[in-house]
């Protein structure tokens, strides 16, 4: 599928969505959502290095996904 924003107006858009869903884990949701793009020394409460790579990315998205679906 084509990406036509930058990951930033992605999450934010994303996270936005999620922020009108009136559910205990939203903020939650939208935590773990933002740590997909990051390398995976980098947690902190800001991004410190570039996004990882594409690979890594679908890999921690399915991880998230993966996670949500059986919690």
């Amino acid at each position: 599928m084509p990406v036509k924003l930058d990951l930033y107006h992605t999450c934010q858009g994303i996270c936005k969505t999620v922020s009108h869903v009136n559910h205990p884990l939203a903020g939650l949701f939208q935590k773990e959502f933002g740590l997909i793009f990051r390398q995976d020394n980098d947690l902190g409460e800001k991004p410190l290095r570039e996004p990882s790579s594409s690979e890594k990315i679908m890999l921690n998205l399915n991880s998230f996904i993966n996670w949500w679906v059986t919690s």
